[in-house]
């Protein structure tokens, strides 16, 4: 009934028809918007998909959904200085001829940064710097059972990093 009054609200001939007054429509109408607008009824009726969920979902639909529960990437980079530093200066220098800071970082497909790792000198390999973030040291709890993250082949196979590409050696 209250749906029919809410309906009737933008149709008034049909309020006439049914035998309703205006004032009716009116006040259920405000009760009803009262009550969907109230906190306590938008946290027990709607629900919002957290960021891990969203990222799944993101993955599922661009890209093949076999591989929805692997949500997080992880790459690295490395950041030129501008001079070769005071202390262990020939440590700092990377296979590309430049003085360097290498930079690991793990983000969703929307390209969400949810944890990095900076410092180590550019000679470090990424798969050492990456061992330095949250995810791989708490691999345990940090991602699910059932969930992994996508790697290059620069990085150690894990049941938790999974390489979604291999890199075709001719025979």
């Amino acid at each position: 009934m209250v749906m029919l009054l809410a309906l009737l609200r933008w149709c008034s001939g049909l309020v006439l028809w049914a035998g309703v007054g205006y004032g009716t429509v009116q006040l259920v109408t405000n009760c009803i918007m009262t009550a969907v607008c109230r906190a306590e009824f938008q946290r027990g009726a709607l629900y919002w998909p957290t960021e891990k969920e969203e990222a799944k979902q993101w993955v599922e639909e661009n890209s093949c959904p076999t591989w929805c529960n692997g949500w997080e990437m992880v790459d690295g980079t490395l950041i030129p200085l501008y001079s070769q530093p005071g202390f262990y200066g020939n440590s700092w220098y990377d296979h590309k001829s430049n003085y360097s800071m290498n930079v690991q970082i793990i983000s969703t497909p929307d390209l969400c940064i949810i944890d990095y790792s900076a410092g180590l000198p550019g000679s470090q390999h990424d798969s050492t710097t990456c061992a330095e973030t949250c995810i791989p040291q708490e691999h345990h709890t940090l991602p699910a059972p059932d969930e992994w993250i996508f790697v290059d082949t620069a990085y150690p196979f894990h049941d938790w990093c999974q390489t979604p590409y291999k890199k075709y050696v001719a025979l």
